[in-house]
């Protein structure tokens, strides 16, 4: 695409976040504080369910 936007490094606020990825991609989730961080490949027609902050 033409325009891209993106976010920096954050942890989503809320309790659940819906993601309906397109092919662009750029998604990447940590599960060690952002020691590592592994990629969420798009998955056509898939969502991402992302339990926030208060779900932990």
């Amino acid at each position: 695409p033409d325009l891209v936007l993106g976010l920096k490094r954050h942890i989503d606020p809320g309790t659940i976040t819906l993601l309906l990825q397109d092919q662009v991609g750029g998604l990447q989730a940590t599960k060690d504080g952002g020691k590592t961080w592994i990629t969420v490949h798009p998955v056509q027609g898939a969502f991402v369910v992302n339990l926030g902050h208060h779900a932990h």
